[in-house]
């Protein structure tokens, strides 16, 4: 996903921790917004935990914050986002952006939203809480596809997005395709393009995709470690070795070149 700190990637997203959502304001509910069939938590539970969780002073805080947006200021659902981004608490934070999204209706404040739905996708074990964070994403990047059809990072993402976590990976692929025909230097793209060849057992087409990323840029030295390990299953052991020696030559960190290392003895 093309996070707040840059793109997250199939297979390429840090160790979160299970968060739960917190209820603003009194027009909804999470369960309307992200509806999943077999739903077996309550949300209004887990709201009470989540907020039971913080301090008096911060209490107070959100209190004030909440009092303001139902004055209608709404640029104080960006401090109780932030307040819960510090935490990385991402199902709270991405809902008071969608909340947020839904009164200003602004692409940002949906493209943000998304963001941290992903996000929470990714930290949630509940399988219920997963379906609904998917749900909420694919809901918010839609909206910012409906409001700015050329924002191709959103569609990146949703398209990863239906690729990981849906039913509907070929509907993910063809998103992709469609940013790369349109714009063949979306790195992002191209690259999850060559994981889910990888996956498919396309691994020539993996090739032809990881290459193109590294000439769109060449300092994405991970890229040349899925590159190397996809000619050794293609059995190219020369290219994968030039490939590992680039790799390690890019590389600071000993442990990184360890585990090169350790695949060039493999292919000696």
């Amino acid at each position: 996903m093309l996070g707040r700190n840059g793109s997250k990637f199939l297979f390429v997203a840090g160790a979160l921790v299970l968060v739960i959502v917190l209820y603003v304001a009194p027009k909804k509910s999470m369960k309307q917004k992200t509806p999943v069939t077999g739903n077996t938590f309550d949300m209004n539970d887990m709201v009470l935990f989540q907020e039971n969780t913080l301090s008096q002073p911060e209490k107070e805080q959100v209190s004030v914050w909440k009092d303001s947006i139902r004055n209608g200021s709404y640029g104080y659902y960006d401090s109780l986002a932030g307040l819960w981004d510090q935490r990385g608490i991402y199902t709270l934070s991405a809902w008071f952006y969608d909340e947020k999204a839904e009164a200003d209706g602004d692409e940002q404040s949906y493209l943000q939203a998304a963001y941290r739905y992903f996000d929470a996708y990714k930290q949630a074990v509940d399988t219920s809480l997963r379906d609904a964070m998917v749900e909420s994403a694919i809901r918010c990047y839609n909206k910012v596809l409906e409001l700015n059809p050329s924002n191709d990072n959103a569609k990146t993402d949703l398209g990863i997005l239906y690729a990981e976590a849906t039913p509907q990976p070929m509907k993910g692929i063809m998103l992709l395709r469609e940013v790369v025909d349109r714009n063949p230097q979306h790195e992002h793209a191209q690259l999850n393009l060559g994981i889910l060849s990888v996956k498919s057992g396309q691994l020539e087409k993996a090739v032809q995709r990881f290459r193109t990323v590294l000439d769109i840029n060449p300092a994405r030295s991970e890229v040349r470690l899925m590159l190397a390990r996809t000619y050794l299953e293609l059995g190219i052991k020369d290219s994968a070795a030039m490939e590992l020696e680039a790799y390690k030559a890019s590389q600071k960190d000993p442990a990184r070149v360890e585990e090169a290392d350790r695949i060039l003895e493999t292919i000696q």
